[in-house]
């Protein structure tokens, strides 16, 4: 009796394709894992800058309005004293404010937050703009 093609098995041909596919496919879900990570980092550090510019607001409106409107700029985290965000990266995080008293309307101050870090080697900014206003009682 001889052997039918079916009971033979694969040929080295097919085998290198399948190889030569499933590479090609390891290859692919591997770049979008990098590219996942890569962008998680990314995400987690514009989060950090975030909550960085809403704990500055929150802290200028901690203090009297008579204090805040003879400020003109505020800075909790400068380059010699950064932010650090947790490790492992350990990027540095600067926090400045403008303060512009009497704009856009009188008693009213304009706080201009700026946070800014490095990724990657580009320097990254978020700005947070918010008013605070005396209140008369």
């Amino acid at each position: 009796m001889s052997a039918t093609r079916s009971d033979r098995g694969f040929t080295l041909i097919e085998l290198l394709v399948c190889i030569a596919i499933l590479a090609v496919m390891s290859l692919a879900v591997l770049n979008m894992l990098l590219m996942s990570a890569t962008i998680m980092e990314s995400n987690a550090l514009s989060s950090h800058a975030v909550a960085l510019a809403v704990q500055e607001k929150e802290d200028v409106r901690s203090i009297d309005y008579t204090v805040v409107a003879a400020m003109t700029t505020r800075d909790p985290y400068t380059t010699a004293s950064p932010d650090r965000f947790p490790a492992p990266n350990g990027t540095a995080f600067t926090v400045h404010s403008d303060i512009s008293a009497n704009t856009p309307i009188a008693n009213v101050c304009t706080i201009t937050t700026t946070v800014s870090w490095s990724h990657k080697g580009s320097p990254r900014t978020y700005v947070l703009q918010s008013l605070y206003a005396a209140v008369n009682s």
